[in-house]
């Protein structure tokens, strides 16, 4: 009797914990959609009955209270009360470092939200400075074996895209390095291509060329044989020997495995900004052949898009989806259908409806730009010039407002804008455009990276434009004396680090 009553009593405690997280998780749900609609002072309230739950349930000294606190402070943080966000995350740290000690992995749950709500509030100097706090927590011996996991692969990712959004990003490579020698892939064709994509991509975000220039060149030439055989086809890249296991991967954005190098794009674009035209073309016209012969992916990809749609109910997860369909659109030449699912991309994006709201409207710029650009370039390529300097001029004033200060959008959107400009006869214009340019890459280059070079050249054909030849001469032979001496950087570039997991050459099965 006693040992039944004893039972009764454990189920009774066990639901009765069951119905308070439950309970905090519609609050919470509650919570966001207040903030979504501009109703903080609701907000709050729900906020003191979620902290009061939690307190009852948990205690206040717990892991369990402070995932709820550190929960709100990112919702916060995401729907850019960064003040707020920034105030309760501090808190929770300084708890927490009361209760475990200064420096003890399990800070590091508070470290990440804290750097987020920096973010959110463009303050990217204490953002570093935090996110330098938790990786020089993680990267101790002690703390890489952690058997509560605080400081495992998923901290080591976190820190590392903090950094990029940060600007950080010699360190973001760092962390990425770090994170994939510990975590041991298959040397598989896929693994060896992502890995060399992503470093030289984080290296190209901050303007290092040279060292992008290493991963990329290197992910090409590796990718080159595989693709001179007919393309593959999307499904598995990776089997275990007793075949119980596999992994498999599915196209996105930038990343067509069936069509071609992932790294393609981003080599021809690295190549052209340090003014090598002619190795870009004759990239481009490779890519183009690969594209041509690529597998047809439309109906896949538009059913995916539907299907996430349907499922989901997030517009931020459909928008996604909608981009790689724009993005493959793009590259078969099909700029009609890009601009259409780009279109409804930038507007999912801009609407960001879903069931759940605490991902909120933070990084609003890192979400929509990427389409903005596509779907810019897909106007040009339709010749609707009009309407992609619209795109691109509401693209400058979301980079500038909201990416770190060494980004290349920041560059890019008003390059863009300016060649627009330039396409209509606007030389006037353009050439205020291109000074502009080369007034931001000064002060985020320097007057000696390619990128300065990359906005003479711009002004030069603008000028050529309106006939001032003497002006435009001048111009071009001084972005190509830049652009000699930056290629001797290129090409003094060291050998750099690899991760552990590409040290081995790929299995020929993959």
């Amino acid at each position: 009797m006693i040992r039944a009553h004893l039972g009764s009593l454990a189920l009774a405690l066990v639901a009765a914990g069951c119905a308070a997280e439950a309970r905090i998780e519609r609050l919470h749900l509650d919570l966001a959609a207040e903030l979504a609609t501009g109703h903080d002072d609701q907000a709050e309230e729900l906020e003191r009955a979620i902290r009061q739950l939690a307190n009852q349930r948990w205690g206040e000294p717990s892991m369990k209270n402070y995932d709820v606190r550190n929960a709100l402070a990112r919702t916060y943080g995401n729907w850019q009360r960064t003040a707020h966000a920034t105030k309760l995350a501090s808190a929770t740290v300084a708890d927490m470092e009361h209760v475990y000690g200064v420096g003890d992995p399990r800070v590091t749950y508070a470290l990440i939200p804290l750097a987020r709500s920096y973010l959110c509030a463009f303050d990217w100097k204490h953002a570093e400075g935090v996110i330098d706090t938790a990786a020089a927590i993680c990267r101790r011996p002690e703390a890489r074996s952690d058997p509560d996991g605080t400081c495992d692969f998923y901290a080591d990712l976190a820190i590392n895209y903090l950094y990029l959004e940060a600007g950080a990003y010699r360190k973001s490579v760092d962390a990425f390095l770090l994170m994939n020698n510990v975590r041991h892939f298959p040397p598989d064709w896929v693994t060896r291509e992502s890995m060399l994509t992503a470093l030289g991509r984080q290296y190209a975000e901050g303007g290092f060329y040279p060292e992008a220039a290493w991963y990329l060149q290197r992910c090409v030439e590796e990718a080159r044989g595989r693709f001179e055989r007919p393309p593959a086809t999307a499904g598995t890249f990776w089997r275990s020997s007793s075949g119980d296991v596999e992994t498999q991967y599915v196209e996105s954005a930038h990343a067509f495995q069936s069509q071609a190098p992932k790294c393609l794009d981003d080599l021809i674009e690295l190549r052209r900004k340090t003014g090598d035209d002619a190795a870009a073309d004759l990239l481009e016209r490779w890519h183009l052949e690969l594209w041509s012969r690529g597998p047809d992916l439309a109906g896949k990809l538009e059913a995916r898009a539907r299907r996430t749609d349907e499922t989901q109910r997030s517009d931020l997860l459909t928008a996604y989806d909608l981009t790689t369909v724009g993005y493959y659109y793009s590259q078969k030449d099909r700029p009609a259908d890009a601009i259409r699912a780009y279109a409804e991309s930038v507007r999912r994006v801009d609407r960001l409806s879903s069931w759940d709201q605490r991902s909120g409207c933070c990084p609003y710029g890192l979400r929509i730009l990427d389409q903005m650009l596509g779907l810019g370039d897909a106007h040009e390529r339709a010749g609707h010039l009009i309407e992609a300097e619209t795109v691109y001029r509401r693209a400058d004033e979301i980079a500038a407002r909201e990416l770190n200060p060494h980004h290349k959008w920041r560059l890019e959107t008003l390059a863009r804008l300016a060649r627009t400009q330039s396409s209509q006869g606007h030389f006037e214009s353009a050439e205020a455009s291109w000074r502009s340019y080369l007034e931001r890459a000064v002060r985020l280059r320097g007057n000696d990276h390619a990128d300065y070079a990359f906005g003479l050249n711009g002004l030069a054909q603008a000028m050529a434009g309106a006939g001032r030849a003497t002006e435009a001469a001048a111009a071009s032979k001084h972005a190509a004396a830049v652009w000699k001496d930056y290629s001797r950087r290129m090409d003094a570039a060291a050998d750099l680090p690899l991760p552990a997991s590409l040290l081995s050459s790929p299995s020929p099965a993959n």
